[in-house]
């Protein structure tokens, strides 16, 4: 009975969450479209960050309808942060406080963890390429390649010259890959990454809300290489890449 009322609050919460999402998204859009007017920004620019606040509440949505039956108390605890149920109710509900979580954090997580299980699930039977902004927090690469706005490195089983230290976790992957035949062992947390490709099947996933503002994301264009074996690190292609929806690529 306790978790029935608990599922039937969390119901009604995401009935007030997703317009909420909604009106909030629609009001930044309209904020940033008029600010970016008045700075000057181009219209491509300022496309790119409406694609990805777009994509980002789509998410926001995706999540919560998977939650409202698997873990209820979270979407309440989003409702708690948006100001859309007291902490009262919630305390009665589940007998502890909420968490301070915000939908911007919880959007984070959920991001995070997806990112490790696609990865998981690609690294089993492929290398796989990881498009990442090196200039994130965490981020250890070579220095030469601190302020690009866009890094492609190669992670796998078997790989050669071997991927030594290879491992990863829900934080993220690190490992000591070759650059220019000098080791280095690179860290990188899945908050840098925004594209996952399969480097022998081509199957791709993409989160554009992760990418760098100044780097559009489209499509990737696959380096001529591709086919044969391939360094661990890839110089980036030349075209810019944008892709306005999640999805994977077939």
């Amino acid at each position: 009975m306790v978790l029935e009322n608990q599922k039937h609050a969390a119901r009604e919460m995401f009935a007030l969450l997703i317009p909420f999402t909604a009106d909030q998204t629609l009001s930044w859009i309209s904020e940033q479209i008029e600010l970016g007017r008045k700075s000057g920004e181009s219209a491509t620019t300022i496309y790119s960050e409406v694609v990805g606040k777009v994509v980002h509440s789509e998410r926001v949505a995706e999540a919560l309808v998977h939650l409202v039956e698997t873990d209820p108390a979270v979407v309440c605890e989003l409702a708690v942060a948006s100001e859309l149920m007291t902490k009262d109710k919630f305390r009665v509900l589940f007998a502890q406080e909420p968490s301070e979580r915000s939908l911007e954090e919880f959007v984070n997580i959920h991001a995070r963890e997806e990112k490790y299980r696609v990865f998981s699930e690609m690294v089993a039977d492929q290398p796989v390429l990881l498009h990442l902004d090196p200039r994130k927090t965490g981020v250890k690469v070579p220095s030469s390649f601190g302020t690009q706005d866009r890094l492609v490195l190669r992670f796998g089983h078997e790989l050669m010259p071997p991927c030594d230290n290879f491992m990863y976790n829900a934080r993220g992957v690190e490992a000591t890959l070759s650059f220019g035949g000098q080791p280095f062992h690179c860290e990188i947390p899945w908050d840098a990454v925004f594209i996952l490709v399969g480097s022998q099947d081509g199957d791709m996933k993409v989160w554009s809300e992760s990418a760098p503002r100044d780097l559009q994301v489209e499509k990737v264009e696959e380096p001529e290489s591709m086919q044969a074996p391939l360094p661990q690190h890839i110089p980036p292609t030349t075209k810019d890449t944008h892709v306005p929806h999640l999805k994977l690529v077939e």
